[in-house]
């Protein structure tokens, strides 16, 4: 028996400096594999080599669906 993931509840872009895809990208594979949702893990703005506390205010004004997936955003 397959288990099926319907959302992803940890992931980081390469914002947290050691991951390889952006958001849309991540969102668009999700929807790909038949995922209703992931959510955005960032690292901490205080981490070295990550990304700062601009991001995190910016993604408060993206809608919380987009390409398809829900997208969550945690940090």
């Amino acid at each position: 028996m397959r288990m099926k993931f319907k959302v992803d509840t940890h992931t980081h872009t390469l914002a947290s400096g050691h991951a390889y895809s952006t958001i849309r990208e991540m969102a668009e594979m999700a929807l790909e594999h038949g995922m209703e949702a992931i959510i955005f893990t960032e690292h901490a703005p205080m981490m070295p080599d990550t990304c700062g506390l601009y991001y995190f205010e910016n993604l408060k004004i993206l809608p919380g669906e987009r390409w398809g997936i829900r997208s969550l955003c945690q940090n």
